[in-house]
């Protein structure tokens, strides 16, 4: 099985609900070790409001232009 990415452009908004932070930081306690710092007060959530978002693996890197792409 081929990895799958997706990108996203548009325009993004800050998501500032400070229990969703600490959940997802939570969530996330594993980076802090990463970090060597708590990571909880670097975290950041945006939701993207209005755009569009493509999937591609790697074999489509020369056909973007081509790729489906679904409008939000």
């Amino acid at each position: 099985m081929q990895a799958k990415q997706m990108r996203a452009t548009g325009i993004m908004e800050q998501v500032k609900d400070d229990a969703l932070i600490q959940q997802v930081a939570s969530d996330r306690s594993f980076l802090d070790q990463l970090a060597g710092q708590p990571t909880g007060p670097l975290t950041m959530i945006f939701r993207l409001c209005q755009g569009e978002v493509h999937f591609w693996t790697m074999p489509d890197i020369l056909k973007e232009d081509q790729l489906e792409r679904v409008k939000i």
